[in-house]
């Protein structure tokens, strides 16, 4: 079964590297507008523009999704660019930069906390215009 998601717009954070790009190409490549958004400004270019040159969808939006406002005017963006917003890939995460076995717990459990809290932060941001674009809760 094949998914079309032409017409769909999507934002997926975290979108400069690993999954996050992975992600951001596969909704693409499935017919979405997909808004690229990460703190790697050069990266998140780039995997945009390698995407666009695929005759895809794509629009790069360098953010730091930890700053409360910044979620606001990505998700504003989003819907004002492209009148709608379908779908958020919360991606984006605190990088340790070394091996979970060697990391101490506070380290740990603070990258945890601003994980989830700019995930909540982005998720309840895109609430609203979710809602006005398909008329349901997003899924």
């Amino acid at each position: 079964m094949t998914t079309n998601l032409t017409g769909k717009v999507a934002i997926v954070t975290g979108a400069a590297q690993g999954i996050g790009e992975i992600y951001a190409g596969y909704l693409a490549g499935l017919g979405a507008t997909v808004v690229l958004a990460d703190l790697a400004d050069d990266a998140v270019q780039h995997n945009a523009a390698r995407l666009e040159k695929k005759g895809l969808s794509a629009f790069a939006r360098p953010i730091d999704i930890a700053d409360p406002l910044a979620c606001e005017v990505l998700i504003a963006g989003a819907v004002k660019d492209h009148g709608a917003l379908d779908i958020l890939v919360n991606n984006a995460a605190v990088y340790q930069g070394s091996g979970l076995l060697r990391l101490r717990r506070s380290r740990l459990m603070s990258g945890v906390a601003l994980s989830t809290s700019t995930s909540v932060g982005c998720s309840t941001c895109a609430g609203p215009p979710s809602l006005s674009s398909s008329g349901s809760a997003p899924a």
